[in-house]
């Protein structure tokens, strides 16, 4: 049975609370206090799954005391649930909350985000592991891109499509500012998986305050694994995104699909680089692990840490409160086949695009050292004829290698594609 601690100053929000999950009881073990002392001094006598803390309170508010659960519990999943939407506190709370709700919330809202966030935590047994992403506020961002949006910040009369195209680039802005966007305080009744639409929704005074005034991307200088930099992290990431948008678009004509395509294929391997960055020298060992016992990358990451680097992605965005189909397409985009196959989705994108592109780049690369942290990504022709998409497969290989020519050539071939 979960445990989850609701804190609030208003006791009739707390009656509320009380009676809109009754029907929880049976699922959930729920407390509810009056402060953030309070729940402080309850916490240091039972282990809590996850912490629901009102904003505004006296003495303490509730980005101080989710800054302290994170500090001391930070198993601990963290919701904000406000009606305030106080600028500065949401900017000192981002690092801190996992997720934001907005009062009033419906009661099938909340059980389903906390449903969705304590699910994904039981996919991580490593203690430790699960200790670290959960006190993640950031995915690093990459120096020359985090310069080149500072450097477009800064002009007044920058535009919110050049500034969408700039962030989308990069990894951990693009997860932080949909992070923030899906938040209970943006009050929007979708989700959004684009970033000219998180511009647009957002604004540009509130983007320039998310980036430059938490100062909230962390960036890695100097990054090496086996031959793996974070240039070259990157250059993959951003090139399975856009041919995986691709891929969206010649199968489907909807937009939001293809945006969740792009964005899951940027971040499809973000748990890589949460633990190689954090574990260099068990990453190491992973890498050792492939090589000597031929056995694939996914298999030694459990090995070594208890779960894959799929589950490590989903389960940081899924506490992040991004699209489920972006999160599903992170968590199985290796093995597809062990997800609910129903029909194109994301997924889909994300997996045939990876796939095909390491195809082309073991084709290309043959005499040359391998890149370890990329092995292992292969194609599975019974996920695609499960979902009755097996025939397309020649169309999109042929679309995935145009990401091997030349920029124009490229885009000329896949407008040839598009869906009617």
């Amino acid at each position: 049975m979960k445990r989850i601690l609701f804190v609030d100053d208003e006791v009739f929000v707390l009656d509320g609370l009380k009676r809109m999950l009754r029907r929880m009881r049976t699922q959930w073990d729920m407390d509810f206090v009056e402060s953030g002392e309070a729940s402080l001094e309850l916490m240091a006598q039972k282990e809590f799954d996850v912490g629901v803390s009102d904003m505004r309170m006296p003495n303490m508010n509730g980005a101080e005391l989710l800054n302290e659960i994170k500090d001391r519990y930070p198993n601990t999943i963290r919701f904000i649930l406000s009606g305030y939407s106080d600028k500065d506190l949401i900017l000192k709370s981002l690092d801190s909350t996992h997720q934001y709700l907005a009062k009033p919330c419906d009661p099938e809202t909340l059980k389903t985000r906390i449903l969705r966030a304590t699910s994904l935590q039981e996919s991580i047994s490593n203690d430790a592991l699960k200790n670290l992403i959960s006190q993640l506020g950031e995915l690093p961002s990459l120096p020359s891109l985090y310069q080149e949006i500072l450097s477009l910040l800064r002009s007044p009369d920058v535009s919110s499509d050049r500034l969408s195209d700039a962030i989308k680039k990069d990894i951990g802005m693009t997860a932080k500012i949909l992070k923030f966007s899906n938040s209970g305080y943006v009050g929007l009744k979708r989700k959004i998986s684009s970033m000219v639409d998180a511009v647009s929704y957002l604004g540009m005074d509130y983007i320039r305050s998310i980036i430059l005034t938490i100062g909230a991307f962390g960036r890695l200088k100097q990054f090496r694994i086996d031959g793996l930099t974070i240039d070259n992290f990157w250059d993959n990431s951003l090139k399975v995104a856009e041919a995986a948008k691709a891929v969206s678009i010649s199968q489907t004509s909807s937009r939001n699909m293809a945006e969740e395509a792009y964005v899951g294929g940027l971040l499809h391997a973000c748990g890589k680089l949460i633990l190689s960055a954090n574990f260099p020298a068990k990453y190491v060992e992973v890498n050792q692990m492939v090589l000597e016992e031929g056995i694939s990358q996914l298999d030694a990451e459990v090995k070594i840490f208890g779960a894959h680097h799929g589950q490590v992605g989903a389960y940081l965005l899924g506490l992040w409160g991004l699209a489920g189909p972006i999160v599903e397409a992170v968590h199985w985009y290796h093995n597809p086949s062990n997800s609910i196959p129903v029909d194109f989705q994301p997924l889909t994108a994300v997996h045939v695009s990876s796939a095909l592109l390491f195809e082309v780049g073991e084709e290309d690369n043959a005499d040359k050292p391998k890149d370890h942290l990329f092995l292992h990504a292969e194609l599975d022709p019974d996920y695609l004829e499960k979902i009755g998409l097996l025939s397309r497969l020649g169309d999109w290989r042929f679309l995935v290698n145009s990401y091997q020519r030349p920029n124009e050539e490229r885009q000329q071939l896949v407008a040839g594609m598009l869906v009617d």
